[in-house]
């Protein structure tokens, strides 16, 4: 074994110049492959992260009517049955039943029923409407949430994002108002200004500022103010009603299967947050996807270098690989001795890339985001969105083992089936 490791290292140290521009090679794919998939795998998260963060995991509404059939398949199987004798009275459009409006009256029962679905962790009422805000003059439409604040965050991050004030005005009074930070700057309001909430019946309604709300997504803050559930019952005319019940889970990448056993246990629409954002989600995983193939092929082309090292390294010891198989060096030896040259070519270039990368990585994630929220933003940043985690190198460094072995294995058969006869023959004649 030690023999193999001393040729290994002695032809590596041979061509020195080519071994340190492979190991650059290497090193350059591996910096390239590592950055990529921490830049775009930390976009993806940030993307995650903001929308959880405003929005609830799952959003459960009242299934419209159109869509509700308690009798189901039963009805549709009678109709298809009994067609022939009573089409019109079987196939004829139901009327809607009087409690099946799209806003829902009982809440506690729905929430109730909620809690008993396995992994949901908790609930949340919501009403929601457009209003119309009024100040010195001038009026702006802004969509309203109605939220129990202290019930609210804790199915989104609502407390976190306050600027300028509390939620305790808001969770104890209906005369408080928490405006999004980009429609306060609009409206040109600061915390303690009051606003003129124009209600559904037309009636004004004096609300106080008592603090801002900046989650950094502008289409959240851009457009929307929080009040009291019961002022928001008040200003839609809903009173006793909600739009729906926010729900978070246990583990947030099962919101889709939690979700659908919502719907099944419930009978209600329950959207999570992966339907609702799935185009949003199907662009950065295909960019993900694209970038990830480019820094694959630029790994691959290091091993293209690992390679034509070898190869030249086979065509200039052809001499000494006869002399040692002429001594009783196996076919296998000498394999092992061109795979660990290999082998050492990458785990060098390997070690500095990894160390490029980790200060790379960690340059940019301390860098300021150019990515500020604005209309058509989809991640917004406020430092470049990196992922900082060891997977990230373990699975390049894993892709580039499986590069250097498959570029190391033709060369290294090539020097094993050379027979010491015929080289020894052609080296005296």
């Amino acid at each position: 074994m030690m023999l193999v490791i001393t040729l290994a290292t002695r032809y590596l140290a041979a061509r020195l110049r080519q071994s340190v521009l492979t190991i650059g090679g290497i090193a350059l794919g591996m910096v390239a492959l590592t950055v990529i998939q921490s830049m775009m795998g930390g976009f993806r998260a940030e993307f995650v992260k903001k929308t959880l963060a405003t929005s609830p995991e799952i959003i459960v509404r009242r299934r419209p009517p159109e869509k509700f059939d308690p009798v189901g398949p039963t009805r549709q199987a009678l109709a298809s049955a009994a067609a022939p004798l009573t089409p019109t009275l079987l196939e004829a459009p139901r009327p809607p039943l009087p409690d099946e409006a799209e806003n829902i009256r009982s809440v506690q029962t729905v929430e109730a029923a909620l809690g008993e679905v396995t992994g949901v962790a908790a609930t949340a009422p919501l009403i929601t409407g457009q209003v119309m805000f009024t100040f010195s003059g001038a009026s702006e439409p802004v969509n309203v949430n109605g939220i129990i604040p202290s019930r609210h965050s804790r199915v989104v991050e609502f407390r976190k994002k306050l600027t300028g004030g509390t939620d305790e005005e808001l969770e104890r009074s209906t005369s408080g108002v928490v405006l999004g930070k980009f429609l306060a700057d609009r409206m040109r309001v600061h915390v303690g200004d009051r606003v003129v909430a124009r209600g559904q019946d037309g009636a004004a309604v004096s609300l106080r500022v008592v603090a801002l709300h900046d989650s950094y997504v502008y289409e959240v803050d851009n457009t929307t103010a929080w009040v009291n559930l019961r002022r928001a019952q008040s200003l839609l005319s809903l009173s006793g009603q909600v739009n729906a019940v926010q729900v978070r889970t246990t583990d947030y990448n099962r919101a889709e299967e939690i979700a659908r056993a919502i719907e099944y246990r419930v009978g209600m629409d329950a959207e999570s947050w992966m339907e609702a954002n799935k185009n949003v989600l199907g662009l950065l995983n295909m960019i993900v996807s694209i970038m990830t193939m480019v820094t694959v092929f630029t790994m691959s082309v290091a091993g293209f270098g690992i390679a034509g090292n070898l190869i030249t390294t086979v065509a200039e010891k052809t001499f000494d690989i006869g002399v040692l198989k002429a001594m009783g060096m196996t076919s296998g030896r000498i394999v092992a001795v061109f795979l660990l040259l290999s082998m050492l070519m990458m785990s060098l270039g390997l070690i500095l890339g990894m160390g490029i990368s980790y200060g790379v990585v960690e340059l940019l994630s301390n860098v300021k985001s150019a990515i500020k929220p604005g209309p058509g933003v989809i991640v917004a940043s406020e430092n470049m969105p990196m992922i900082r985690s060891w997977t990230i190198y373990i699975t390049s460094g894993l892709f580039a083992v499986v590069v250097s072995l498959i570029a190391g294995l033709a060369p290294s058969l090539k020097a094993a089936r050379l027979e010491p006869l015929g080289i020894l023959r052609n080296a005296a004649g």
